[in-house]
């Protein structure tokens, strides 16, 4: 996520500026870009101010199943077993698996991890050896 310009850089950058060193002189001094000089010109032109704007994103957005945790909650507890995609199918809206992860980690659910566990072999059928004791048997007459 970026990180805005602190509020001192922006008034030093806009000092110079101001004072008449040039935009290419200033960004080498500070080591910003032309570009970013131009955008705070054009912000205190706009608006009277250079501040940064307020950051948007993640932590701004609005959970979608927020309205449906009450029904993830039954869900979940009536079927333990289930997994990320049956607990999507179950839901009244569409959704994909990540968000149903993400709510679940949101209401600190658990959830199973896999649809189904499976193995090859029964354990311990074979006994374990180490590579160098099963490579010499095989040469044993």
């Amino acid at each position: 996520m970026p990180i805005c310009y602190s509020m001192d850089l922006r008034t030093r950058v806009m000092n110079d500026i101001a004072a008449g060193l040039s935009l290419q002189k200033t960004a080498d001094k500070y080591n910003v870009s032309r570009q970013w000089i131009q955008i705070l010109k054009k912000r205190l032109r706009e608006t009277g101010s250079y501040e940064a704007k307020p950051l948007q994103g993640v932590a701004g957005r609005k959970r979608k199943l927020k309205k449906y945790q009450e029904e993830l909650k039954e869900i979940v507890t009536e079927t333990p077993d289930a997994t990320l995609e049956e607990l999507a199918e179950q839901l009244p809206i569409k959704v994909s698996t990540s968000m149903v992860y993400r709510e679940l980690q949101h209401l600190k659910l658990t959830y199973k991890k896999n649809s189904v566990c499976r193995r090859t072999r029964p354990t311990g059928c074979r006994p374990k050896t180490s590579g160098m004791e099963s490579e010499a048997s095989r040469f044993e007459p």
